[in-house]
């Protein structure tokens, strides 16, 4: 997965403790422990993102207001997932 990232990659895509990787299932997902140790020990950094891309998150356009009022509550200003105990 490192070579991945130092080539460009910038989403590992979905990745979960509580749900079987239901895709590849021959292939369990890492543990984020782990995954987060190989992906910092190369100088990246994990970050978690809501089931839909940051600019979408910040897109009004793209979503129904009502879905749009759970995405702010659950974004930060980038998009991305607020961390647990900010959100």
């Amino acid at each position: 997965m490192v070579p991945f990232l130092r080539e460009g990659a910038n989403d590992l895509g979905g990745i979960s403790e509580i749900t079987p990787d239901f895709i590849n299932p021959e292939h369990p997902w890492p543990k984020l422990v782990e995954l987060k140790r190989r992906v910092e020990g190369a100088g990246f950094k994990l970050k978690e993102r809501l089931p839909l891309y940051p600019k979408y998150a910040l897109d009004p356009s793209f979503m129904s207001e009502e879905v749009r009022r759970v995405v702010c509550r659950l974004a930060d200003e980038r998009g991305y997932r607020l961390s647990p105990q900010k959100g």
